[in-house]
């Protein structure tokens, strides 16, 4: 599945996500070290994901 449509949808979609989960972190804290540790975390979470829906490497 490891096509360029997939990268062109997938890694928006995941860029997204990530910037809302910014943005409700920043709405929920002002601490900044949760703030960056929740970005993070749902960052990898999406990373992740993408990875396992392109499949195996071949």
């Amino acid at each position: 599945m490891s096509s360029w449509t997939f990268y062109f949808t997938a890694l928006p979609l995941g860029l997204a996500v990530v910037i809302l989960a910014f943005a409700a972190a920043r709405a929920l804290t002002h601490d900044q070290g949760a703030i960056f540790a929740a970005t993070v975390a749902v960052a990898m979470v999406v990373g992740y994901t993408i990875g396992r829906l392109d499949g195996p490497v071949r």
